[in-house]
């Protein structure tokens, strides 16, 4: 008799559980569906135009490609003959440099860094220490506006 209490509380332990990981699964389904359809995360921070935009033209001046899935599923902005590209915002500059550096590594070219910058006065400090790490790790560096890249090869 006690064994069999056992196992009836046993099973509904159980099936309180499933029932919770049920309910868990449907509300994470739920909140990736909504993610889906959120405006470009550039945009919502307040960007003037998204990282992609950027992207795409930074790309068709640098003949490269956009968005070249690697290995391990991840994707490197724009890569080109020579160069494994991270487009980013100026005040991300911190995670260009990690970024570039893991796409080069992986894909055997040198690292660059496209810094999209949006607001000269107010970007220059992030454009200084960017390029203190893009001269002690020789990663390129290119600076881009709304309608202007410069950079090696670039200058204009």
């Amino acid at each position: 008799m006690r064994r069999k209490f056992l196992n009836d509380a046993a099973r509904a332990w159980l099936s309180g559980l499933l029932a919770g990981l049920v309910l868990c699964a449907f509300a994470l389904s739920v909140m990736g569906q909504e993610q889906e359809q959120e405006v470009d995360p550039s945009i919502a921070r307040g960007r003037s135009e998204p990282e992609a935009k950027y992207q795409l033209r930074a790309a068709k001046r640098l003949g490269g490609k956009t968005e070249v899935v690697l290995f391990d599923g991840t994707r490197a902005d724009i890569v080109t003959m020579s160069w494994a590209i991270e487009v980013d915002f100026a005040d991300k500059w911190a995670e260009a440099v990690g970024q570039s550096l893991y796409y080069a590594a992986v894909t055997q070219k040198e690292p660059g860094i496209v810094l999209i910058l949006e607001n000269r006065g107010r970007d220059a400090k992030y454009v200084q220490r960017c390029l203190v790490l893009c001269h002690k790790l020789n990663i390129k560096l290119w600076l881009m506006g709304p309608d202007w890249l410069s950079g090696p090869g670039f200058d204009q």
